[in-house]
């Protein structure tokens, strides 16, 4: 009963399919991707996009390839699309309902042999029903390798891989395009470490190509690290995101901060750099963070240093203070230098020099008042 559970749940895991890896992926030298790109936008080699209106058709191919050294059997389904955690797009299973993007395309086959090394489009027919909700619709053109498909012991559980390819279809009208940040995560980890983890909102009906940038930065805004990258934002979804910073070398207080970057202007097709952008700010967040091991060595040397400097200048300022207080007045003659007098009271010449606050070259003056010690035996 354990095994079944287990390979239970490697057959969730492998049916799932992640935003970073769908569109123009395969499993094992197998795998889809659109044949027929549109030049004016870099995603359509990827992923498939439309905008198509009401009871609207249209007729596309997906390019099946086999990178693998033996002819395979290639099986294909169009299946609805699923928020996974963190926000990212997946695909539904195939034995899931299909009520959306996946009943709208139709598969001119579902089943492909390909010989090593080779590829086939395989045609398809997306058609819009009579009712949609204005805006985005997903889902996924799925491959897989009928010959990675294999059981797993004598139980009959079957470890079964595919890969996807993304179709976005927008349906025209008011088309909303808006972001907000959410909150922020941040937890150590016990390597010192942080994960920290922005998130944010997407109260529009389109999803949104985001820019995200997280940084941490000193009290006085020097950026002491920072990460970013573009990920989707599905609409009506909320999305995070994880990145893993350095624990900072000096340690002490410091500012935590995203921008999220979206393109705003709603009759930009997705994946096409048209419009203005906007970007939206995250709350700061401060946290308090102990210095490295290195770090703390470094600052514990630095302030003995300066210990060590301040107890130096107060012993010096006393001894001053206090030979100011016992030597006497003295009349500089004609003949006298710092070392002569030196001499004559039986003191260094840098003690008389600095007692009496003298600068290089330590040129004196007939009838400059200097303390000097007074004679011995008084």
């Amino acid at each position: 009963m354990k095994k079944l559970f287990l390979f239970t749940a490697l057959i969730m895991t492998a049916l799932l399919v992640p935003a970073s890896i769908v569109g123009a992926v395969d499993y094992g030298g197998v795998g889809g991707k659109p044949a027929n790109p549109v030049a004016s936008n870099p995603r359509t080699q990827s992923i498939f996009i439309y905008t198509l209106n009401l009871n609207q058709s249209i007729q596309d191919g997906i390019q099946v390839f086999n990178n693998t050294d033996t002819e395979r059997t290639i099986t294909l389904d169009a299946v609805d699309s699923v928020i996974a955690s963190g926000g990212a797009f997946s695909c539904a299973q195939a034995a899931d309902a299909k009520t959306d993007v996946g009943k709208w395309i139709n598969l001119d086959a579902t089943t492909v042999t390909i010989p090593a090394g080779g590829s086939k489009v395989v045609p398809f027919t997306l058609t819009v029903p009579a009712k949609a909700d204005v805006g985005e619709h997903d889902g996924c053109i799925t491959t897989q390798d009928a010959s990675m498909t294999q059981a797993t012991d004598n139980a009959g559980v079957v470890l079964s891989f595919r890969s996807a390819t993304r179709v976005v279809v927008t349906i025209p009208g008011e088309i909303i395009k808006k972001l907000t940040m959410g909150t922020t995560e941040i937890k150590q980890v016990s390597d010192g470490s942080y994960t920290i983890s922005p998130s944010a909102v997407n109260e529009g009906n389109v999803s949104l190509d985001t820019k995200v940038n997280t940084k941490i930065s000193t009290i006085f805004a020097t950026t002491v690290e920072q990460q970013s990258g573009t990920y989707p934002v599905l609409p009506k979804s909320t999305a995070s995101w994880n990145f893993t910073f350095n624990q900072p070398f000096w340690g002490g207080w410091y500012k935590i901060n995203t921008d999220a970057t979206y393109n705003s202007n709603p009759t930009a097709e997705l994946g096409v750099p048209k419009g203005d952008s906007q970007t939206v700010h995250s709350k700061t967040e401060v946290i308090f963070t102990p210095p490295t091991l290195g770090g703390a060595l470094i600052e514990l040397l630095i302030l003995a240093l300066i210990v060590a400097g301040i107890t130096v200048y107060v012993r010096k300022q006393l001894d001053i203070r206090k030979i100011r207080k016992n030597w006497q007045s003295y009349s500089v003659k004609a003949d006298d230098t710092i070392t002569s007098l030196a001499k004559d009271h039986h003191v260094s010449w840098k003690k008389l020099a600095r007692a009496n606050r003298l600068k290089p070259p330590y040129s004196l003056k007939s009838g400059q008042k200097l303390r000097v010690p007074a004679p011995r035996g008084k």
